[in-house]
């Protein structure tokens, strides 16, 4: 009779995780480091891809997703996501880009006065130089808003929710989105007061 030979045992792949599934949200909002590195690794790559493909720099493209990354680690306690994480990275990932082609429209406006030798004038830098200035601003006055003004704010003005759409995500009253959302742009004008014109 002969012996009998154990089965080779195959190590089947981990399977990959499902990040639609809300604990991985749930994980960061809780300060979850590995939860936040695992998503990172797993959409780093593919939201790089996909936005150099529509800008056309692979060097841009890495800048907004790490930016990306950085501020929803930053705000992780106020992350509202409300149909999935992946979707919330992919519009989150669009509405950056978008805000970098707005940027660098103003920028080419500018060389072309220059490609056409107009003489520059200080107008020309000072109004690009403050431009950057007060961009850096709205989003560090952004970053310090207290975390229930900011989900408000960013879900009005990135997402385009109207005020109801975010009363009803928040489970909140629509006169406390209206008083938050105030609350956001008081703090936002006195944070960047001393740049407007």
């Amino acid at each position: 009779m002969t012996p009998l030979v154990p089965a080779r045992v195959v190590e089947l792949p981990e399977p990959s995780p499902d990040f639609s599934d809300p604990r991985w949200v749930e994980r960061i909002r809780a300060g979850d480091a590995e939860a936040f590195e695992r998503v990172f690794r797993a959409f780093h790559p593919t939201l790089t891809a996909w936005i150099a493909r529509r800008l056309g720099s692979r060097a841009v493209a890495e800048d907004i997703v790490q930016d990306l990354f950085l501020t929803l680690w930053r705000g992780r306690e106020s992350l509202e996501v409300h149909r999935s994480l992946p979707h919330y990275l992919y519009v989150a990932a669009r509405n950056r880009a978008m805000n970098h082609v707005k940027h660098e429209r103003v920028r080419e406006q500018w060389r072309e006065k220059q490609s056409r030798n107009e003489p520059p004038t200080s107008d020309d830098g000072d109004a690009e130089l403050a431009l950057a200035e007060l961009t850096a601003a709205l989003r560090e006055a952004i970053e310090r808003l207290p975390p229930r003004s900011r989900a408000v704010f960013l879900m009005s003005r990135q997402q385009g929710k109207t005020y109801a759409e975010i009363a009803a995500a928040l489970g909140i009253a629509r006169k406390t989105v209206d008083a938050q959302m105030g609350r956001a742009l008081r703090l936002i004008r006195s944070h960047v007061k001393d740049l407007l014109p």
